[in-house]
């Protein structure tokens, strides 16, 4: 993380706290307007000025003191969030209009957000639109979304036996952990009616224990055939076409993604373009009309293969243009915090990644980054050239070793031949 970053991120501008000094009254578990006290860990807040975000990228905004909203499956209605710092929006701004607070996760470390509150009595519930992007070198299987208090080696997890002094996550909502639904599920604010990918939803089965919410299980059968089960590392994403539809009858206001490569089969497949009907029709029309081709040439079927002549196409034609599958790194995250009268007027939010075990057991930088690939190899499909059962059977072989300090050591051998081959596939 830059010094720049470090120092955007905790320079926090606390307006309540003025009021109060003013004379203005204290109000009741709610978190300040500018509630960023710190960031530690592996991870950061992630502010992008050109999409209106200014740092530290969190903001609070408390529509109604002591709220409980009786939603359960969606923030509609609900004034009170935690939310991209963006001036210009609040928490019932429509969906798409960048509500979500980004934070991207570096490390085996926990992320832990330290935040402002004010208390006089009772508990306001606050809507969370958070959004992680996996930057750690690994694959995540699963998470812990914690709050409590202190941070590092000191966090504590808040006492669950009295809500009104604590800040707990809401058991009356479905807290919902998924992948963007541009990729998988209806097709978000892409307008295509259904997923990149597939249209059913990629989804973590999550339990609420009140402090804690466990996050396993990100589940989808493509998603699973593709890229295993899990959250996969910004190295480890899939090339993909993306076309600029500008001038053409197709409503896009970013490229629109097309194909992507599949190493495993060493051939690029269409995504689903969309839903059967016009509006499918136009765009197919549409890229044939750009690569100078008929509609029939172009062979599409929603994740079939793309002919090779439509592929020598796109890569000469200006207006398709080759980058990552940026999404298969990121997961959403809502959920619902009932804040109470907090001691000390500040709440942790913890969000810590769950790797594979021999990502889990590592004791160094070199080790965490040679199991991150070795596990990666060994059980993301579309990476798999043919040598991934050789890749499992070297991490049963290491896990096999009962003394943890040999086994590291056997780890740390195996990455001096092993990580170059690796990156002779496409990434590190």
């Amino acid at each position: 993380m830059s010094n720049t970053l470090l120092t955007n991120l905790k320079r926090t501008v606390a307006p309540a706290a003025l009021l109060l000094c003013l004379g203005a009254p204290a109000w009741s578990g709610t978190f300040d307007d500018a509630p960023v006290i710190d960031v530690t860990g592996d991870g950061l807040i992630f502010s992008d000025p050109a999409e209106g975000v200014e740092p530290p990228g969190l903001k609070a905004v408390t529509g109604e003191v002591n709220a409980d909203f009786g939603n359960t499956n969606n923030p509609q209605g609900i004034t009170n969030c935690l939310m991209a710092n963006t001036p210009d929006f609040t928490c019932t701004a429509p969906p798409g209009s960048g509500k979500r607070v980004k934070t991207q996760l570096t490390g085996p470390t926990p992320m832990d957000i330290m935040l402002s509150t004010q208390s006089s009595g009772d508990i306001t519930e606050y809507f969370t639109y958070g959004k992680t992007s996996n930057l750690t070198g690994a694959r995540i299987l699963a998470f812990k979304v914690q709050l409590g208090t202190g941070s590092g080696d000191s966090f504590t997890p808040f006492d669950t036996a009295d809500p009104k002094t604590a800040a707990l996550f809401d058991p009356d909502y479905n807290s919902k952990f998924n992948l963007p639904d541009g990729l998988f599920g209806d097709g978000g604010q892409e307008g295509t009616g259904i997923g990149f990918f597939d249209g059913t939803s990629a989804e973590m089965t999550i339990a609420n224990t009140a402090n804690t919410l466990d996050a396993t299980n990100l589940s989808n059968s493509v998603l699973a055939t593709y890229f295993g089960e899990s959250l996969i590392d910004n190295s480890m994403l899939p090339t993909a076409f993306f076309w600029d539809a500008t001038g053409t009858d197709v409503v896009s206001d970013e490229p629109v993604l097309i194909a992507w490569h599949n190493l495993s089969a060493d051939q690029w497949q269409y995504g689903n373009l969309g839903v059967s009907g016009t509006d499918l029709d136009i765009k197919l029309q549409a890229m044939a009309d750009s690569l100078g081709v008929t509609v029939a040439d172009l062979g599409y079927t929603g994740g079939g293969a793309v002919p090779a002549d439509i592929v020598a196409a796109m890569q000469a034609n200006g207006l398709y243009t080759q980058d990552v599958v940026e999404d298969l790194r990121n997961l959403n995250l809502n959920y619902i915090i009932d804040l109470g009268d907090v001691a000390g007027s500040n709440v942790t939010m913890r969000i810590a990644p769950i790797f594979a075990p021999i990502v889990e057991q590592t004791a160094t930088p070199y080790q965490f980054a040679t199991a991150g690939r070795l596990d990666a190899a060994a059980n993301i499909p579309y990476l798999d050239i043919g040598n991934a059962a050789t890749y499992q059977t070297a991490i049963s072989d290491i896990m096999a070793i009962t003394d943890p300090v040999a086994r590291n050591d056997m780890l740390e051998t195996t990455g001096y031949s092993f990580l170059p081959a690796f990156g002779a596939v496409g990434f590190e």
